[in-house]
């Protein structure tokens, strides 16, 4: 092939893959707007133009994530931090949100069984009595208070 044609379709890839960058770079795709042009020509620039809007929807999901962690003031309905005292805007005190008080820690059950005082062999706290018990398993007895 002639170096001279090559030249030619090397200049045209690179003036597509600039414009289709340029595109792309309102769209928040620089790269596949280089890529597609670069590539694919005119036909690259026309898909990079109508394809989706990767900058618009971060935004709306950056907007949508901000509103969620502000609100507005009575006063003067401009959007403050979520755990503002006082408005930024007009100097309002603001009603903060009581905190809730921390559960308490969880208690522990009472225990259903004690090991015998001179075995160690578990023993049903439901078996036994006030005064002398008979271990049934060492047999002997042993007293509980």
């Amino acid at each position: 092939m002639d170096t001279g044609f090559l030249v030619v379709v090397f200049l045209f890839a690179m003036i597509f893959g600039f414009i289709g960058r340029s595109i792309g770079e309102r769209k928040g795709r620089p790269e596949a707007g280089f890529i597609f042009g670069a590539l694919l020509g005119p036909i690259g620039i026309l898909i990079i133009a109508v394809g989706p809007d990767i900058k618009a929807e971060q935004a709306a999901r950056n907007a949508q994530i901000m509103a969620s962690l502000a609100r507005k003031c009575p006063a003067c309905r401009g959007t403050v931090p979520d755990d503002a005292r006082k408005c930024m805007h007009c100097g309002e005190d603001l009603a903060v949100k009581p905190v809730p008080a921390p559960a308490p820690p969880p208690q522990k059950p009472a225990p259903e069984k004690i090991p015998c005082p001179l075995c160690g062999q578990s023993l049903k706290i439901s078996t036994l009595k006030q005064g002398e018990n008979w271990c049934s398993f060492c047999f002997q007895k042993f007293i509980v208070e």
